[in-house]
């Protein structure tokens, strides 16, 4: 991918993209809308088939994964977190070195689209 599609801004890692969600707060209390098809599908991935929702107390570190056939959007619906991505994908398999990592610093509010490998 060249450039993010409207409402994505890049991450340090190619293909990895972050957006805000929209909070709609009232009296009653909020609404957002956590994925649309008109968001992922200009990204290439295979079409939406899962969604998933883990919770995890302070501290908690979640497991390494990686995802061949399926693409990741990540909801942080509440506090703060951190998300370690190394880029193990085959076009790298010739490049000389350790491969690109980052560090995201995510809060309540951002989604995180992360590609299959």
């Amino acid at each position: 991918m060249t450039a993010a599609p409207p409402g994505w801004t890049g991450a340090p890692i190619a293909d990895v993209l972050r957006r805000r969600y929209v909070a709609h707060a009232d009296s009653r209390g909020a609404f957002s809308e956590l994925w649309r098809a008109s968001w992922t599908d200009p990204l290439g991935g295979r079409p939406f088939v899962q969604a998933n929702l883990s919770r995890s107390l302070p501290r908690v570190l979640r497991g390494l994964h990686v995802h061949r056939h399926q693409a990741d959007l990540w909801s942080v619906l509440a506090g703060v977190g951190t998300i370690a991505l190394v880029d193990l994908r085959p076009t790298l398999a010739g490049a000389r070195g350790a491969p690109p990592t980052a560090v995201l610093p995510v809060e309540a509010g951002d989604q995180v689209y992360i590609p299959a490998l």
